[in-house]
């Protein structure tokens, strides 16, 4: 598992909107952190959509600041 792909779908995702996942990050990067509850998921495999959870939102946050970015 790559954590900059991980890392960078967490940051590109909103709580508010359903989007897309980045560019260079697919259905298995996603796979992991639906399974531990940091991002939602709906749709079928063409048109999967994405948005954080509470527990999502608070990880990135955390690794902002943790990075010097928050």
């Amino acid at each position: 598992m790559n954590q900059q792909r991980l890392w960078c779908l967490l940051s590109a995702l909103d709580r508010r909107a359903w989007q897309r996942s980045p560019k260079g990050t697919g259905l298995k990067t996603a796979n992991i952190p639906v399974e531990h509850g940091l991002i939602l998921a709906r749709g079928d495999w063409r048109q999967k959509r994405y948005r954080l959870t509470a527990l999502g939102g608070e990880a990135v946050s955390l690794h902002a600041n943790k990075q010097g970015k928050g």
